[in-house]
């Protein structure tokens, strides 16, 4: 008897400390580690930056705060001492840019198995960051604010001819790099940083191929950007290139002009080329493109200007604020956003010259429907010489022109002859990324304009 009352006692002994030292040991709910290996719901409706719900391993880490070791602060100061950030250890929200290798089209996003998602531009990576360097940024080589190399994966890119456009150089795995001596920001191209603990996009570093072009979606890449002058002479919209105009030729487009783009055209046959010129006074923006290219097809009429897209002409866009601009970088993707059109901030326009030698042209933008300035387009056969010259009053974009040091200003050149139209072939000329008229139409590719006085 006296053994099965010992053995009664021991068993109640050892429920009692098990119960007094459950919850030094047990875990919540929450405890299981996780990375950030989700990279976004499939739904295209949600943002890419707020499907990231994931916590990272490290953050069960119980270990002190490195500043609690410091004895030199007095016990009752205790309570001021500052802890490190909560979300130093956290993996950051993916933002809305995001670098692609698919082909460009409005059902492109960010959540795709072909994008690399990023959670900084042109910052400082910091841990769990997916951050993007370009010529923009702050310093000549990457940093990272931890200083340890060696817990990113990099990614270069850089212009290649071939494409048109910045495709993968060279990657760095993880653990390979253990200072920035090798990791020169491009003056034309990109460094795109990856944590060791974003697994998803650290893994597509390496799987993004080497010869394709890579778009980087909000995101200047190179400098494409201009300054103009005042004109001190009054332009005379009448469909020539003269006089007043000579002060003000801004760029000249050819095959050897790396910021344009032939991608549309037969490889070594890019027969259309263009002179761009672009000029101000207190009433007007003043712009002219001369076009040189052997064909000229555009069988539209004044009255159905709308459809000129498919032919032979100019497609102009204006942002009335810098498309560097915080208000642009944030609304940079029509397809998802289209705010900068709808509340005035990015206007778009059409000019060309019908078969019959008449002027067309057309205002599509979010606040008119009605193009408020003058348009002259000739074409000049023998010449093989279309020119496109134009002035926009600043008053109908609601700017003032004392008061704007920059603005955004681009356009394409649509090239589709009779034969291509035939083929069902659409060819244009474009900046490098379609700047912000063609493809994704991403506002952040178009030129920043400088106003000089």
């Amino acid at each position: 008897m006296k053994k099965i009352l010992a053995l009664l006692l021991a068993a109640v002994l050892m429920l009692a400390l098990a119960a007094c030292g459950g919850d030094e040991v047990s875990k919540g709910n929450g405890s299981e580690d996780t990375v950030s290996e989700s990279v976004g719901s499939d739904d295209e409706s949600v943002p890419a930056d707020e499907s990231d719900e994931s916590v990272p391993a490290d953050e069960s880490d119980e270990s002190e705060p490195a500043d609690e070791s410091d004895e030199s602060v007095p016990s009752d100061e205790s309570e001021v001492v500052d802890n490190p950030s909560e979300d130093e250890n956290t993996i950051p929200a993916f933002v809305s840019n995001f670098v692609t290798w698919a082909p460009l089209g409005v059902k492109l996003r960010a959540t795709d198995s072909t994008s690399i998602q990023l959670t900084a531009v042109n910052e400082d990576a910091g841990y769990g960051d997916v951050a993007i360097y370009t010529y923009d940024y702050a310093n000549d080589k990457v940093v990272v604010k931890n200083g340890n190399y060696s817990d990113y994966a990099f990614l270069i890119a850089e212009y290649d001819e071939a494409v048109f456009g910045c495709s993968k150089s060279k990657v760095y795995t993880v653990g390979s790099v253990s200072d920035n001596s090798a990791l020169t920001v491009p003056d034309d191209g990109f460094i795109i940083a990856a944590h060791k603990d974003q697994t998803v996009m650290v893994s597509r570093l390496s799987e993004c191929p080497e010869d394709v072009s890579l778009f980087a979606a909000g995101v200047q890449v190179c400098d494409v950007n201009y300054s103009i002058n005042k004109t001190n002479s009054a332009i005379s919209i009448d469909g020539k290139i003269e006089g007043a105009w000579d002060a003000h030729l801004i760029d000249h487009i050819d095959s050897s002009n790396p910021n344009w783009a032939y991608l549309s055209f037969e490889n070594n046959d890019y027969y259309t080329t263009a002179d761009y010129y672009v000029t101000y006074d207190s009433e007007n923006i003043y712009l002219a493109v001369a076009v040189s290219s052997p064909f000229h097809f555009c069988p539209i009429s004044p009255s159905d200007a709308g459809g000129m897209y498919q032919y032979e002409c100019i497609q102009v866009k204006i942002t009335t604020v810098s498309p560097k601009s915080d208000y642009i970088l944030e609304n940079y993707d029509h397809v998802i956003n289209n705010a900068a059109n709808t509340e005035g901030k990015v206007r778009a326009y059409g000019f060309a010259v019908n078969d019959d030698g008449e002027t067309c042209y057309y205002e599509n933008s979010g606040v008119s429907k009605e193009f408020k300035g003058k348009a002259v387009c000739t074409r000049d056969d023998a010449a093989q010489l279309t020119v496109y010259e134009i002035s926009i009053p600043w008053s109908s974009l609601d700017l003032d022109p004392n008061e704007v040091k920059t603005f955004g200003l681009t356009f394409s050149i649509n090239s589709t002859n009779e034969a291509d139209f035939n083929k069902g072939t659409w060819k244009n000329l474009v900046l490098r990324d379609g700047g912000g008229v063609i493809n994704r139409n991403d506002w952040a590719k178009i030129p920043e304009v400088t106003v000089n006085p």
